[in-house]
């Protein structure tokens, strides 16, 4: 027959949980190396994370233990000094590593912000123009256009302009008052000036 050993209710043993309604030791979640409990739901009751098998806690909910690139941790990024998982900053849909309102550290940002290197804004700074979803300092590909009044670059100018291939800008249409050339050099101006 097999070896049956046996413990008292107060034995704590990595791996298990006490069950009172059939008086036996249970298995934990595979993410803990010790437990409240059984799992339930995404609860995995954790008392301690399975850090052997690189599970960790998140930050706020200590009982959750999960392991990098998980589903859940979408905006969350493990903090190595303390091997739990923390928040990234709010504007990141992703992240590496802690940000703040300087260095905002996202590696992705969240839907309607706008990226810069691995800042994120809801609008781009003032010397920078959308180019989808990211900030850019000049559109530097074929067939866009920068719209300055706008901010924004585009493969369609506003009604009123024209594309200037020389420039690579949406330039104003040419009107009574002013001459193609004065319009140009308005906004070859407005650019070094900036």
């Amino acid at each position: 027959g097999s070896i049956m050993n046996c413990y008292l209710e107060s034995d704590v043993q990595d791996g298990y949980y006490f069950d009172r309604g059939n008086s036996k030791f249970e298995s934990c979640d595979a993410s803990c190396k010790r437990c409240y409990g059984p799992k339930i739901g995404d609860n995995t009751n954790c008392i301690s994370c399975n850090t052997q098998d690189e599970y960790y806690p998140i930050d706020g909910n200590p009982t959750l233990c999960k392991k990098v690139g998980d589903s859940y941790l979408v905006g969350y990024y493990l903090d190595t000094d303390y091997n739990i998982f923390k928040l990234c900053y709010t504007s990141c849909e992703t992240c590496n590593q802690r940000g703040d309102s300087t260095n905002n550290n996202c590696a992705t940002c969240k839907e309607n912000y706008f990226q810069d290197g691995s800042n994120c804004y809801l609008e781009c700074p003032e010397d920078l123009f959308r180019f989808g979803t990211e900030c850019v300092s000049s559109c530097n590909v074929a067939g866009y256009y920068l719209d300055l009044f706008g901010k924004i670059c585009t493969d369609t100018c506003p009604t009123g302009t024209s594309p200037n291939n020389a420039l690579g800008l949406c330039t104003i249409e040419r009107s009574s008052e002013y001459s193609n050339y004065d319009c140009n050099y308005m906004i070859e101006n407005f650019i070094l000036e900036k």
